[in-house]
């Protein structure tokens, strides 16, 4: 966990390779370029083992192979076909497993869990509050979560 000084140093120096771009472009191979140095605070934040970090590497090339993995199903709104990803990553599992979509989806409790994991990465695109030609969009997503508070704090609620 970055603490609040190593934290501001590392956005400084974010800052000072951004602008040592010529398009003040902030690019990750000079972020990697400037963090090799190892009195930098950015040096820190990577894995310079390379035998573990080709070992990351390929659990984040496993992870994205997973995700981009879909499914042809019925629209059970239309009865046309739509796609959507065959496995899903509940917050339960911490990023550790995928579950078959379509069992999540006839699994009240799993589908439940879906449902507010959703609601939660909605809530955390930070450009809804950004751009106001999202406001019906963030206003939409707000009051979904309302409707669907999660299971501690509806037990909170009938308490």
């Amino acid at each position: 966990m970055l603490t609040q000084t190593h934290r501001e140093r590392v956005a400084a120096e974010l800052e000072q390779i951004r602008k040592l771009d010529s398009a003040k472009v902030l690019r990750p191979e000079a972020v990697v370029s400037f963090a090799e140095n190892v009195g930098t605070a950015l040096h820190d934040e990577f894995q310079w083992d390379d035998a573990k970090a080709a070992h990351t590497y390929r659990l984040v090339q496993a992870r994205d192979i997973i995700r981009i993995f879909v499914t042809m199903i019925k629209n059970p709104n239309d009865g046309g076909l739509i796609s959507m990803s065959t496995y899903t990553s509940l917050s339960d599992h911490r990023g550790q497993g995928y579950e078959v979509t379509a069992k999540v989806l006839s699994d009240k409790e799993r589908r439940g869990q879906l449902l507010q994991d959703t609601i939660k990465r909605l809530q955390q695109i930070y450009e809804l509050d950004l751009l106001p030609e999202l406001n019906d969009v963030r206003k939409a997503i707000e009051k979904v979560a309302r409707r669907y508070p999660p299971v501690e704090e509806k037990k909170k609620i009938l308490a």
